[in-house]
């Protein structure tokens, strides 16, 4: 492939490039990029959108693919699409540039891909030169995260970046006259949602921890909706660190259901409070679990706990408050209340675990960070007290350099 590069570094493909942007049979939804000089061209020849409008960056048009098949009326009932039509979505990033939204079957995307090629688009692989040469630097790592994100919410955020969010301030930094405090400012609410750029493709880990006999494990299955841990009235009976995957106002979770706290004899036992112990200290969030029968227990945070970042003070089995009313019991102490075999007070736990692992999120199509590097670059921008220092630390935040 020929490609031309300005003095700014930034690659202008002369050919144009196809390629399938989602893991193969990850997801309902596939998403194909076009992008060089005949991208325009070659999606007015093989879509039929269902209204004809001019096409709008970041504006979605939804109509049918018919390859070759386009016969161009005033919208898709009126096209002659055949039978082997494919109803899909087209979004224009750029002025030729597209990515094409479609169901996320190996017939659907081999069909569009062999339709491009026949068009004569270059089809190749994401991660190929022919590709990453095409694709800025932002785009490219965020595509990346896209990749490996397994909620509709955390990709939406990546999705955002693949769209330009965070390119486009950085190109407007640079070309705009701000003052370096006002870029400053602005790195530094980027920079509010580093965190949860960087756990995009991740799952926080949640460790519901107590005394035996509390009701760990009748949580977990009344959050995850199924018996995911084995629950007895006897103490101790998990004795191993046993996780649920589950998803929850669309973060990614695991849940890990542990050994209950206590000074036990026996080696195994104490095995399973060691990693009881380790899961803690690991943690994104602690869940403290106690009862009206053990709320000696709440509050009172082992040595693991202090280590964990977040924690929630939990009081299940609610419902034994008045059988076991005790005036040595602060029961307003806890955060939440709750019967797990009722499921009373569950969707409050849901709620309070989502807003403790990110208590805000991004508006759509806000500027986010992905990458460790883009973290840094921010930082730079962030720090810089001259003009020249902050265009630089921008120019390395847009195509690489000294923020790795």
């Amino acid at each position: 492939m020929s490609d031309s590069q300005n003095d700014s570094n930034v690659v202008v493909p002369t050919t144009t490039t196809a390629s399938l942007l989602t893991g193969v049979g990850r997801s309902a939804i596939a998403v194909i990029g076009i992008t060089g000089p005949l991208a325009a061209e070659t999606i007015e020849q093989c879509f039929a959108p269902a209204t004809k409008r001019p096409f709008r960056q970041g504006q979605i048009r939804y109509g049918n693919w018919c390859g070759d098949a386009v016969s161009h009326g005033d919208s898709a009932d009126s096209t002659s699409i055949g039978q082997a039509s494919e109803s899909v979505v087209v979004l224009p990033i750029e002025q030729q540039e597209f990515e094409i939204h479609c169901h996320g079957g190996i017939a659907a995307t081999s069909r569009i891909l062999d339709d491009l090629r026949q068009n004569g688009v270059h089809v190749v692989d994401w991660q190929s030169e022919h590709w990453q040469a095409a694709t800025p630097l932002l785009i490219r790592e965020s595509k990346e995260v896209l990749c490996r994100c397994t909620t509709a919410r955390s990709a939406a955020i990546a999705l955002d970046q693949v769209r330009g969010a965070l390119l486009n301030w950085c190109r407007q930094s640079l070309q705009a006259n701000a003052s370096v405090d006002a870029i400053q400012r602005e790195a530094h609410e980027i920079l509010r949602f580093a965190e949860l750029g960087l756990r995009l493709p991740d799952r926080f880990g949640v460790v519901l921890a107590g005394p035996p006999n509390v009701g760990k494990s009748s949580l977990i299955n009344a959050i995850v909706g199924y018996d995911r841990s084995i629950t007895m009235d006897q103490p101790g009976t998990t004795r191993d660190v046993l996780q649920a995957n589950t998803v929850i106002d669309g973060l990614a979770i695991r849940l890990s259901d542990t050994a209950g706290i206590r000074d036990g004899d026996g080696e195994i036992e104490q095995e399973g409070i060691r990693r009881a112990n380790q899961a803690i200290a690991d943690a994104d969030l602690v869940v403290w679990v106690a009862t009206p029968l053990q709320f000696e227990a709440a509050g009172i945070a082992p040595g693991c706990i202090d280590s964990a970042r977040s924690k929630i003070d939990v009081l299940n089995k609610a419902d034994l408050l008045e059988q076991f009313a005790n005036p040595d019991l602060d029961a307003n102490s806890f955060d939440i209340h709750t019967v797990a075999t009722l499921g009373q007070g569950v969707p409050e736990l849901m709620a309070a675990i989502c807003h403790a692992l990110v208590p805000e999120f991004p508006a759509s199509r806000a500027a986010v960070p992905t990458t460790l590097r883009q973290v840094q670059c921010l930082k730079q921008i962030q720090a810089a007290n001259d003009p020249q220092t902050q265009r630089n630390a921008l120019q390395e935040l847009l195509v690489g350099g000294g923020c790795g």
